[in-house]
């Protein structure tokens, strides 16, 4: 929470999570190029969204909220399992 009050650390952890997005949506155009990952899944906005998810579980771990772990983890596998083409 610190790092993005200060202005060299905001531009710095945005530089990585433009690098975070732009890596993962990648992968999942990777992915529905190698077949494994659902054609009409949009690779930036689910990457987007990932990324999202993964802040606000960091920020609840850090201000104490107790979330638990296996809940989440649980819902993230659920809603991975829709990206993926079985």
């Amino acid at each position: 929470l610190e790092l993005v009050r200060d202005e060299a650390g905001r531009k710095q952890l945005l530089a990585v999570d433009k690098k975070l997005r732009a890596t993962l949506a990648a992968e999942l155009s990777r992915g529905q190029q190698e077949g494994w990952v659902r054609k009409s899944l949009e690779p930036q906005g689910a990457a987007n969204v990932i990324l999202a998810l993964f802040s606000g579980l960091a920020l609840d771990q850090e201000i104490g909220a107790r979330t638990g772990t296996a809940a989440p983890a649980a819902a993230l596998s659920d809603l991975f399992s829709h990206f993926i083409d079985a």
